[in-house]
């Protein structure tokens, strides 16, 4: 019986639950991101100016929070099969009355963000650093999530939204013909160039991103008449890869060091 028990563990161990997952990282351009990620740029400048622009080479996880970045480090414990990949170019909100700069109150940098640099920077997709299985525009890989849609608003204040790179339905990403498989403790990091004439506009950007100045409630005034405070919001630009399909990890409860 004790044979028995044994292998019935030794199956339970080896036995893997397939589950939805999604891998991401992220790089961030904005006011104070270098302070929170080596990999990350403070300034457009930076961005352009940098000798490589990588995701999934870092662990940035416990440095800057799951909405950039879930990963690990370079490899992960558990095998996945990948069905849909895609990327983010995700831009701030641009308010005319609170952004430091011009440019982002008007919406423009946003909109360059979002339209322009899509299709002027090309991505690589790499397997264990030697097999390249994608070579494309960032527009041909679009995120599929989001606000879908150049918006703008005047409600006392111009506001402006830049949108996102492709329409947010889940059938717009990238969509592999056969699941990418990747195995357990391998690796897929993606890589990035920015070409002319946007790179060129970019690295004369050594004070952008700024920040958004906004007036908030804050009790009253002397003669009881209700006072403000100004509130600082960072503008991040933010560039999110992602990947989707199942990953193969052990039950809960049979965890074993197989």
């Amino acid at each position: 019986m004790a044979d028995v028990d044994n292998q019935l563990a030794q199956m339970m161990q080896s036995a893997r639950n397939r589950e939805q997952w999604l891998r991401y990282d992220s790089i961030v351009i904005g006011p104070g991101a270098k302070d929170v990620s080596t990999g990350w740029f403070n300034t457009f400048a930076d961005f352009a100016n940098a000798d490589n622009l990588t995701w999934f080479t870092a662990n940035r996880n416990g440095d800057v929070g799951l909405a950039y970045a879930n990963i690990s480090g370079t490899q992960e414990d558990f095998a996945q099969r990948v069905y849909q990949s895609g990327i983010e170019f995700i831009a701030p909100l641009g308010a005319a009355n609170f952004d430091d700069a011009a440019a982002e109150g008007a919406g423009l940098l946003q909109s360059m963000f979002v339209a322009e640099l899509s299709k002027r920077m090309s991505f690589q997709f790499k397997v264990q650093d030697t097999d390249n299985v994608i070579i494309a525009p960032g527009i041909h890989l679009p995120g599929a999530t989001g606000i879908e849609g150049q918006q703008g608003v005047i409600q006392g204040a111009l506001a402006s939204n830049a949108g996102h790179n492709g329409a947010a339905r889940v059938e717009n990403s990238w969509k592999w013909p056969d699941p990418l498989a990747l195995p357990a403790k391998s690796k897929i990091t993606v890589t990035a160039q920015i070409s002319k004439p946007i790179k060129d506009f970019l690295l004369q950007l050594d004070d952008l991103p700024q920040s958004k100045s906004i007036p908030v409630p804050s009790g009253t005034d002397p003669d009881g008449n209700p006072a403000f405070k100004f509130a600082t919001q960072r503008n991040w630009y933010v560039i999110r890869v992602w990947h989707r399909g199942p990953r193969y990890v052990q039950f809960r409860g049979t965890y074993s060091a197989v």
